[in-house]
């Protein structure tokens, strides 16, 4: 599996120390709404450093937004689903596993259908942050690696882990 070349990189050692949309967003190409544009895309997000406060929390949220007609984001981006997130969308402390140590898997998830406008981006959720933690996030053309697979089902607002 490699990395969709073309702008796949949504987050390269960023820093999260409140809320935050991706560093970058990724551009289909696509100027009306499409189903299916999301088919065999994954998303995978890794910790590259660690939260330097345990009591710091995060989620993370998949946004799209359409085109303004000259090849731009309109800037009203809504919120498609939340892949890595604690009950009824709550941030997940940093002493969770999935966070604990640079280089782990935070989720890998399928790019749902209803992700069908044209731009693509992660907002990552921080309202309790007293230091610094960084990911690195891009999409994929399959499933990024086996370990520690997080796999979040397509449901709108709320995914379910299977």
């Amino acid at each position: 599996m490699a990395i969709i070349p073309k702008n796949g990189i949504l987050s390269n050692s960023q820093a999260i120390t409140a809320a935050a949309a991706s560093t970058n967003y990724y551009d289909t190409g696509l100027t009306t709404p499409q189903g299916q544009i999301a088919k065999n895309y994954w998303i995978g997000v890794r910790v590259n450093t660690v939260a330097t406060d345990t009591s710091d929390t995060v989620s993370i949220e998949l946004q799209h937004d359409a085109d303004d007609g000259a090849g731009s984001p309109v800037g009203t981006w809504a919120t498609v689903c939340m892949p890595f997130s604690g009950a009824a969308g709550a941030e997940v402390a940093c002493t969770d596993d999935r966070l604990a140590a640079a280089g782990t898997w935070v989720c890998r998830f399928a790019v749902p259908p209803e992700c069908n406008l044209r731009y693509w981006r992660l907002y990552y959720n921080n309202t309790t942050s007293n230091g610094t933690q960084t990911y690195d996030a891009a999409l994929y053309d399959g499933v990024p690696g086996a370990e520690g697979t997080q796999v979040v089902a397509s449901n709108v607002g709320t995914p379910a882990v299977v």
